[in-house]
């Protein structure tokens, strides 16, 4: 970055925040100038869609070898509003409200229609859709034993892989607030109401110039990507490794990517691009749209021997398939051995941004990462270089003049600082130029159960394990439902509340934390205990849940093809699909910061105790806005309800009519 320091005057000082980030010690003042992942995935990590489900974002109907389940429009939180839900939703019409609701709204966790912004692009091949509506269409493939997942990077399917639908990243601007990358159908069609509503934003999303570019990746050409399906094994990212377990096949090996850690918008989900990228229409210009950069490792200050001499290197990653007789995959975040009649695949430690950076996500890296990229004589991620004279004043002139000016909020503070003193003539001073997104262990903060195991500050292990059997969460209560096999109990966790950083999912953490390796140092992506914020609910039931924590558990369905699947704002699961439980959606307050939409049970249990301890917070949902930025149908101020399902949805012996898919969501 410190290249593009040399050149900043040919870009405009907005841009410049998310471009160069620079510290500059001068006269001992220190400055900071602001700033899937297979979809049937980590089942303890929360995700919200498994099996052969999937949605289809930007159409209504679904494509040849899948059925249509429901269809409606993509909802998301505020484009500037900091907290609410990250993860993009397909909100049905006809929407339900849990018993006792009113339209009085209790300012929760707020959600608006989502929209395509298009015209910085401007490609022909989404002109027609700028200030359109987001359609979405949740699809099941009729081969019930088919799983999906997105390739990101290409519009082609791996060897072996039937195509579902193919299109483009898209996901919200680099300085609107963090959200969801997902894959837009190439052929999406104009849906709602014409003119910008300012609800949800999204945007192609494109690398980035520089030396925190993505490998092989050519800077701003917007990104392809593809929906997927096989009636192999699971699907799943092993992050930190190019090859794949003993246990698996490589699908493809690819490169960590995400959003510059203060960068304020795009996704928080973390993409494992692949190695071999293919583009169909791209404007070769820098849009100021949604943008990746590559990921490194900090991992120095933890001093473990298991991922110490990672420090600074760039994350790669490899996309494996099971073998057939594991079809389903599950994450345990805090163990190190895969639950009974699981499977392990690999072992490793949980990562995620620092937690007073930006959001983004939990991944499961494995335990012994690979140095890839630079040299640790190069330190890929904090680049130091003697710079001219005039170059180092200009980004000095910017910390001060415009930084503090205007980005004043964008301030964070790093957990240590690398810098190189550079002298000139009679004035000295340091200048660190910082870049790209940044992976940090995630580690117990000072809030967490006290009937726990957990070690305050010691690195989170995880194992990746694939098994026979579908799974979901049941956030809020420890037990499962009728027929369903209790996989592990435990406490739902996730990031402090008013923390910028670390992770934005809801994670199901095991009551009895396994370690690895661990350290005694506060830092990183740090994990608090849940409890409910509904004091303010119009539902008296949940009202008497005020600061009570959340536990959860991960339930097993033996025997069940197809897939999981979490509906908001409705009470009852479509055609023959069943029922694992009702409840209220949730998430983080709106003016917070951002975290994950969840299904929480409607029988929760009262867990923990009734003191304020302010860890991770989770409110009730419901729809926000003005009539103009309403989903049609809803009422203003309605909590809104949401129902986890399971099977298929239709009979597997009838002949299902065809139609579109999309990526759906699991509890």
């Amino acid at each position: 970055m410190i290249g593009q320091c040399n050149t900043m005057t040919q870009h405009s000082p907005a841009r410049l925040h998310s471009r160069c980030s620079a510290y500059v010690h001068a006269v001992g003042l220190v400055l900071l100038g602001a700033a899937l992942l297979p979809l049937a995935a980590a089942v303890g990590l929360s995700e919200d869609q498994g099996g052969n489900i999937y949605t289809r974002w930007g159409r209504q109907d679904c494509g040849p070898g899948s059925v249509l389940v429901y269809n409606g429009t993509a909802g998301g939180s505020y484009y500037s509003a900091q907290g609410s839900g990250a993860n993009l939703l397909c909100m049905p019409g006809n929407p339900a409200y849990p018993e006792g609701t009113t339209t009085q709204s209790s300012f929760g966790a707020l959600i608006y229609r989502a929209e395509f912004y298009t015209q910085l692009a401007n490609l022909e091949t989404f002109n027609h859709l700028d200030g359109s509506e987001v359609a979405c269409a949740v699809c099941q493939r009729i081969n019930l034993q088919a799983k999906t997942f997105v390739v990101s990077g290409s519009y082609d399917c791996p060897a072996g892989f039937s195509m579902d639908y193919e299109g483009y990243l898209f996901a919200p601007h680099i300085s609107n607030y963090r959200g969801e990358h997902v894959c837009v159908d190439r052929n999406a069609t104009f849906h709602g109401d014409a003119g910008y509503q300012n609800g949800h934003r999204l945007y192609p999303v494109e690398t980035t110039s520089g030396s925190a570019r993505v490998p092989g990746y050519t800077p701003f050409y917007e990104l392809t990507c593809a929906v997927c399906s096989s009636t192999g094994g699971a699907v799943y990212t092993r992050w930190g490794n190019s090859s794949c377990p003993s246990t698996a096949e490589r699908v493809f090996s690819g490169v960590g990517a995400a959003p510059h850690f203060l960068q304020v918008g795009s996704g928080a989900n973390h993409l494992c691009l692949t190695d071999a990228p293919k583009y169909r229409e791209v404007s070769s210009t820098d849009d100021q749209g949604a943008e990746l950069y590559h990921i490194e490792f900090e991992t120095a200050d933890n001093a473990l021997s298991d991922t110490e001499d990672v420090d600074n290197f760039e994350v790669v990653c490899a996309v494996c398939q099971a073998d057939r007789s594991h079809p389903y995959s599950l994450i345990v975040p805090a163990r190190t051995t895969c639950p009974s009649g699981w499977q392990e695949e690999y072992q490793g430690y949980l990562m995620a941004g620092h937690y007073n950076h930006l959001r983004t996500s939990f991944i499961c890296v494995d335990q012994h990462p690979m140095q890839a990229g630079l040299s640790t004589s190069v330190k890929g991620t904090l680049r130091q270089k003697r710079i001219p004279f005039q170059h180092t004043t200009w980004c000095l002139f910017f910390v001060f003049t415009f930084a503090f000016a205007q980005l004043n909020n964008q301030f964070v503070c790093m957990p240590r600082l690398k810098a190189k003193n550079i002298s000139h003539d009679a004035l000295s001073f340091t200048l660190l130029c910082v870049e790209g997104a940044l992976l940090y262990h995630a580690k117990a903060g000072t809030i967490i159960p006290s009937s726990s195991t957990y070690t305050e500050a010691a690195e989170i292990a995880c194992v990746q394990c694939t098994g026979s059997s579908l799974t979901y969460v049941n956030h809020g209560r420890d037990s499962c439902e009728s027929g369903s096999t209790q996989v592990y109990t435990g406490w739902l966790a996730g990031a402090f509340y008013s923390h910028r950083g670390s992770g934005n999912q809801r994670l199901c953490m095991p009551d009895t934390a396994e370690y690895l390796q661990s350290s005694t140092e506060l830092s990183g992506a740090l994990l608090y205990q849940t409890e409910f914020k509904t004091e303010r609910s119009s539902n008296a039931e949940w009202v008497k849940y005020e600061a009570f924590e959340a536990s959860c558990a991960v339930c097993a369905r033996t025997g069940v093809q197809a897939g999981s699947l979490m509906i908001p704002a409705h009470d009852t699961c479509p055609g023959e699909m069943a029922m694992d439980y009702q409840g209220s959606l949730m998430s983080e307050f709106y003016d917070y910061k951002r975290s994950q939409f969840v299904c929480v049970n409607s029988n929760a249990d009262f867990y923990g105790s009734s003191n304020a301890d302010n860890g991770a917070l989770l409110l009730i949902a419901e729809a926000g806005g003005s009539q103009s930025q309403m989903f049609p149908g809803y009422i203003k101020g309605g909590e809104l309800s949401c129902v986890v399902c399971r099977g298929s949805f239709f009979e597997p012996t009838s002949t299902a009519t065809t139609t579109t898919t999309t990526t759906a969501t699991t509890a």
